[in-house]
């Protein structure tokens, strides 16, 4: 019978080395340790480490006899930049090379997989995946103009759909968490320590398929019915590939960066998507057979909720007319709404884009004045996406960086399909479509 009383959580201060006698190390069963402690033990400087010296001991008594790798997701390429002694857990192996190594993740793509067993040093491992969408999770995406937009619309929903409800809420900045927190305060809301929760929200667009989804996991652990709601924008892929290049003391490896910035484009195509239900995008992005939530249960995505209809278009000519405009006046720095506003024949804040000609004089001007904004955006979007477009970061400080337009890489073209969308109100909700009151 397993005893609560025979798991230790380490915890060791300067000098105290009570833990290394051998009655106490009988009695251990289960011990607890982070990344960052356990490989700091284990570092060839350290020879007179307690702990270091207390597994050495369990090693020799054969008492050592498995490590077992929580969050396993964190040893590939990059959750080592999030949590960097999770790479350096191959100590382990080095120190202890008989003792059998588990690793454990919610979510972990084939090449996940690879990566955490290449850092662990796992030799032949038996591999068992399991699917990992959960049934009772309802996926759905919530346009904003803006984070302040978003925490509006949040409030409205805590107030509306989630009354008397524990729920959490990601965000991709430390700024925007406590800028958050204190809004809610003030709007009466208290934030403490969560458990079995009936929502969450993202903020902003994550990082990757997979840390949403881990995310995502932490609601609905008693079964029933928990909504995943995300508040995006399009800007937030540029955020986030701020936050990418950002690298200061020139620390970051490029081969992180590289991969990070891959993941991120998984993450703003499922973003981006309209017509594929939100569990199939998760299961092919993780390597997984495809799944589509049930259309019958209240967890059914947005996506397959949705009443729009879409058709297919070529729209070579509009691509060509937007290459065009970028070409002729290269000394203009386009960003996506100057170009959206061209193209719908809008008004326009030249001065800010350095444009001195007239726009009326652009190959692009008012062909899409028969467009709704929405679709105008994601023309220009998927263009970024399939790189025909590039977004290029500027930073002028003490203004904040920005995004300029310029000729992507995915040239030439013959022909260009676009998504249009042909639904009586083209306009998504301005807050989540929840149709089923949390109690």
């Amino acid at each position: 019978m397993w005893d609560p009383s025979q798991v230790v959580d380490f915890i060791v201060s300067a000098g105290e080395n009570r833990y290394s006698t051998l009655g106490v190390l009988a009695s251990i069963k289960f011990l607890y340790l982070t990344p960052e402690k356990l490989c700091n033990a284990l570092k060839e400087e350290n020879v007179l480490n307690v702990l270091k010296n207390m597994l050495g001991k369990l090693y020799e008594r054969k008492q050592l006899l498995r490590l077992v790798v929580d969050e396993a997701q964190c040893a590939t390429t990059g959750g080592v930049d999030f949590r960097k002694d999770y790479g350096n857990l191959s100590l382990f192996r080095n120190c202890f090379p008989s003792v059998p190594v588990v690793a454990l993740s919610g979510t972990a793509c084939d090449q996940t997989r690879r990566d955490i067993m290449a850092t662990l040093h796992l030799r032949n491992p038996f591999v068992s995946v399991r699917p990992c969408i959960r049934e009772n999770l309802k996926i759905s995406l919530t346009p904003k103009k803006s984070n302040e937009d978003a925490f509006k619309l949040m409030t409205v929903s805590l107030k509306d759909d989630f009354p008397n409800q524990c729920g959490i809420i990601y965000c991709i900045k430390k700024a925007d968490c406590e800028k958050l927190s204190t809004f809610l305060v003030k709007e009466g809301y208290s934030a403490t320590f969560y458990h079995d929760v009936r929502f969450v929200f993202h903020l902003s667009m994550p990082k990757s398929i997979e840390s949403y989804y881990q995310e995502c996991g932490r609601a609905g652990h008693d079964g029933q019915l928990a909504f995943c709601i995300m508040f995006y924008k399009f800007s937030d892929y540029f955020d986030q590939q701020s936050l990418i290049y950002y690298d200061p003391l020139g620390n970051k490896v490029a081969e992180i960066q590289t991969a990070e910035l891959v993941n991120l484009k998984k993450v703003v195509t499922f973003c981006e998507n309209r017509t594929v239900c939100r569990n199939v995008g998760i299961s092919s992005f993780l390597d997984e057979i495809p799944r589509p939530c049930d259309v019958n249960s209240l967890a059914i995505c947005d996506i397959s909720e949705s009443q729009d209809r879409y058709d297919e278009v070529d729209v070579i000519q509009h691509v060509r007319d937007v290459r065009d405009t970028i070409m002729t006046n290269f000394s203009t720095r386009f960003t996506t709404s100057f170009l959206v506003n061209i193209f719908l024949a809008k008004q326009l804040d030249k001065k800010r884009a350095l444009y001195t000609g007239d726009v009326k004089d652009c190959a692009m001007y008012g062909k899409g004045a028969d467009w709704n904004a929405d679709n105008a955006y994601r023309f220009i979007q998927k263009m970024i996406l399939d790189n025909v477009l590039e977004e290029c970061l500027v930073c002028e400080p003490p203004r904040p960086a920005y995004a300029i337009i310029r000729i992507g890489s995915n040239w030439p073209l013959e022909k260009y399909s676009f998504l249009m969308v042909q639904a009586e109100s083209t306009e998504q909700s301005n807050r989540p479509k929840n149709n089923f009151r949390a109690e």
